[in-house]
Order: C-alpha cells, then sequence, then structure tokens
C-alpha cells in the first residue's frame, strides 16, 4: 500500500515491478490536476522548506522517496535539500539511487 514519488518517467516502472502506487506516471491524460502534480513532484526535489516538501508528500500519502541519478540531471541537483534525519530515513542505496522513507506528514487544519 506504499505510494512512491519519483520523476515521472519511472512512474509505470514503480507501479509494474515494484507493484507500488506513484505520484504520477506518463498515462495521466485523465488526471485533472496532471499540472499540479508535475509542480509537486519537482517542488519535493528542488525546494529548501522543509514544511514545503512534507505538506506535499502528504498531500499524496507518500512513504518513499526515489533519488537517482537521472533525478539528479532532470533538477539539476545534486541532493535532496530537505534531508533530515528525523523525517527521511535511507531504506535503499546503491551507486545509482538512494530510496528515503518518509517518516513525517504534515496535516492541514
Amino acid at each position: 500500500g506504499s505510494t512512491i514519488l519519483s520523476q515521472v518517467d519511472d512512474g509505470h516502472l514503480i507501479t509494474y515491478l515494484g507493484k507500488r502506487k506513484n505520484v504520477m506516471d506518463t498515462n495521466f491524460l485523465l488526471i485533472s490536476n496532471a499540472q499540479q502534480r508535475l509542480e509537486d513532484i519537482e517542488r519535493v526535489y528542488t525546494t529548501f522548506s522543509q514544511t514545503e516538501a512534507f505538506t506535499i508528500t502528504s498531500k499524496y500519502n507518500v512513504n518513499y522517496i526515489v533519488f537517482s541519478e537521472s533525478i539528479k540531471n532532470q533538477f539539476n541537483i545534486h541532493d535532496l535539500q530537505i534531508f533530515d534525519r528525523k523525517c527521511l530515513k535511507t531504506a535503499y542505496k546503491n551507486d545509482e539511487v538512494r530510496i528515503f522513507e518518509v517518516l513525517c506528514k504534515l496535516e492541514t487544519l
């Protein structure tokens, strides 16, 4: 029942191979908020604000964030700016990808 946040191009792999839900994949013709989802994914990877990032991950009930070489290149980043050991824990790591477990959730009032 986990939801994974990654780049859009990896969404189908997450669903098919990982048997997990994704925030978005390339099959988004019928999604009414596709542009907002694209913007939210980019914001999680590029924001310095933990509040903003965890508001977005809570919005989509994200349990894991994928961080790979292709994500670094796509968003022109070297690391997740929001990395905080209290809120993100490395769940998997190899030479090409890290997967962070999201430990913090923000609730809207």
